[in-house]
């Protein structure tokens, strides 16, 4: 009796190696795949050919390669940088009594071959960046890792998928509106389009868009609409009856909610007043654009008093009276000032800015709403520049070394994570800084005592030497100071945090951390 072989459970995949490329214009890569891979391109825009097919690549693009394929990779401008996966996948059986496994390069981790479709590829980005960590310092954990990062991308698969077989029905009454945006057009036109009832139609659309209709031309007539504002003779109720909008007042409400401020103001945005009422360095990215605030404000909850004798309450009331004497014409503020809105537009008309951690996002809608947007990409560009010199620099100075970014309040140590904020983006992705075993992956930042950092610190470690210290900050400044040594040292810092939501402010963060690499000896 011959026994016959058992196949259970699902593949099994595990990950080889993990490791960064960068690539300039005039380097281009040919190979044959050896193995099976994942690619996933981190920055940067470029052209790949796979097996004779062209494929225009762009940041957040992820691809799974197989053996024997043929690639050639050539960036397009300026540095593309990738990330590459090796992996393999075995399959468990049994003949017999006894068991076997065997390495099945073609079941390739249950992806497809070629460009893998994401419905949003930040988050795969993310864990991508929490997996290499992982692999660079030894974590324990990096298969489990490895396992969350392919159910991700599954997820994210899913999701692309169902998106697109929405979009497809729509396709035909998304064109319609593109093409006839200047004309009235009716939501039973677009549902006949579509083969839906306006119903079905509006309900389908929103599933697979994110917007109404009516949104979604609005979105349209508005970029139009912008596009005219921008003409040398442009006015306001020939815009909006160029763009489609037969109202001018409809016209003028849709535009402000949709920029922030009126088209009229929006012709002469260049020449506008600008003061900002933040805490994320709005004034800053303004600088890094050519443009200075003729007043500013920093309401947070948590500010030290620069005053003495001063209450909270004073001091916001003081910024406040010093923006009404700037005369602003407009004023810009995030989030957190959201409970001056009342005070603030009493002054000035007030754009209040969505939040987000990405600063280069940001950045590119402060330019909008004062007429720099290629300033900002010239700046955001320099900055990605010195990232990529400063990362060379660094990697060649510390190598094996560990790294973290300290803040003190109270008696707590408040050490920076790897997520959730642009300062750890900087140092632990774009930098590619180790971080330390006190890092925290998945948070912004983590309190600890004196007694809990003393078994997590970094062999390097960077601490804000913030002038306005309390007595109990100043007291464990000092036990920090004195633990420093060889083996772990401690360098003081300005304001990293704050810093790092502006290219210039993080123009300063890399010169200042290359300074103190140069003068101190860093990772020597």
């Amino acid at each position: 009796m011959t026994a016959c072989m058992q196949t259970f459970g699902s593949p099994f995949t595990v990950l080889s190696s993990i490791f960064k490329r960068s690539l300039k214009p005039s380097d281009g890569l040919v190979r044959r795949i050896p193995c099976p891979m994942l690619v996933m391109i981190t920055s940067g825009e470029g052209l790949l050919r796979l097996d004779g097919r062209v494929l225009r690549l762009k940041t957040g693009q992820l691809f799974h390669l197989a053996p024997s394929m043929r690639a050639e990779l050539y960036p397009k401008e300026g540095k593309m940088e990738y990330t590459v996966l090796l992996f393999r996948t075995w399959l468990l059986g049994r003949k017999g009594r006894h068991w076997t496994s065997s390495w099945e390069p073609e079941a390739a981790a249950g992806l497809p071959q070629g460009l893998i479709r994401l419905a949003n590829f930040a988050p795969v980005l993310e864990r991508l960046a929490l997996l290499d960590a992982a692999v660079r310092t030894g974590k324990p954990q990096v298969q489990q890792l490895f396992s969350s990062f392919l159910q991700m991308i599954s997820q994210e698969m899913l999701a692309e998928a169902a998106k697109t077989a929405g979009e497809d029905i729509l396709d035909g009454s998304i064109a319609y509106m593109h093409r006839h945006y200047r004309d009235k057009i009716r939501l039973q036109t677009l549902a006949e389009l579509a083969g839906l009832t306006p119903t079905s139609y509006s309900r389908s659309f929103k599933k697979a868009m994110g917007v109404t209709p009516v949104d979604y031309l609005n979105g349209i007539r508005i970029h139009q609409s912008k596009l005219l504002l921008n003409q040398a003779d442009a006015t306001v109720s020939g815009a909006a009856q160029s763009a489609g909008f037969g109202n001018e007042f409809y016209f003028s409400r849709v535009f402000k909610r949709e920029t922030g401020i009126s088209p009229a103001m929006y012709i002469k945005r260049k020449q506008l007043r600008i003061a900002v009422a933040c805490c994320m360095r709005y004034e800053d990215c303004l600088r890094s654009i050519g443009v200075e605030p003729v007043s500013a404000m920093n309401g947070l909850l948590h500010i030290r008093l620069p005053g003495q004798g001063e209450t909270l309450a004073q001091f916001q009331q003081r910024q406040l009276e010093a923006i009404r004497n700037a005369r602003p014409d407009v004023i810009l503020a995030d989030i957190r000032h959201q409970r001056f809105t009342s005070d603030l537009q009493q002054i000035a008309p007030t754009v209040m800015l969505e939040f987000s951690t990405d600063w280069r996002k940001v950045h590119y809608q402060l330019a909008g709403l004062v007429g720099r947007e290629e300033e900002a990409k010239s700046s955001i560009r320099l900055i990605e520049q010195r990232i990529a010199m400063a990362r060379r620099l660094l990697a060649a100075e510390n190598a094996g070394r560990s790294f973290s970014y300290l803040r003190l309040y109270g008696e707590k140590i408040r050490v920076q994570g790897m997520s959730g904020h642009p300062l750890n983006a900087l140092l632990y992705q774009e930098l590619g800084l180790a971080p330390g075993s006190g890092v925290p992956l998945h948070e912004a930042y983590r309190e600890y005592g004196w007694g809990e950092l003393t078994h997590s610190r970094a062999e390097d470690m960077f601490l804000y030497d913030d002038p306005d210290r309390s007595p109990d900050e100043a007291d464990l400044f000092a036990k920090l100071t004195e633990g420093a040594g060889e083996e772990r040292r401690l360098f003081t810092s300005s304001n990293w945090i704050g810093k790092s939501w502006s290219p210039l402010g993080q123009r300063q963060i890399i010169d200042e951390l290359l300074g103190l690499e140069l003068s101190s000896g860093l990772g020597s």
